[in-house]
């Protein structure tokens, strides 16, 4: 993990101990994670991001959280790896 990922870890883990309903804090640390193979971790913050972006209505965002979290928990479920995900 580069220092500037871990920074943002960092500071996105503050943001969620302040407000945990930051729809797009969870779905960047849930990148971050699975960008660094560490899927397990990442879908937690990928369901969350999901889930509180739709109190938001932000259809757009929302449909590249889902496809994002598709690609995680599928590729977990197949072993195999995870491509790097975009924002």
């Amino acid at each position: 993990m580069k220092m500037a990922d871990s920074g943002n870890c960092q500071l996105y883990k503050l943001v969620l101990q302040h407000d945990k309903k930051q729809a797009e804090t969870n779905y960047r640390l849930g990148l971050l994670a699975t960008d660094f193979g560490k899927l397990e971790q990442g879908i937690p913050y990928l369901r969350q991001a999901i889930k509180y972006n739709q109190t938001t209505l932000n259809i757009g965002q929302n449909s590249s959280m889902l496809q994002h979290y598709s690609i995680v928990t599928t590729t977990l479920m197949s072993n195999s790896t995870v491509p790097k995900l975009k924002l």
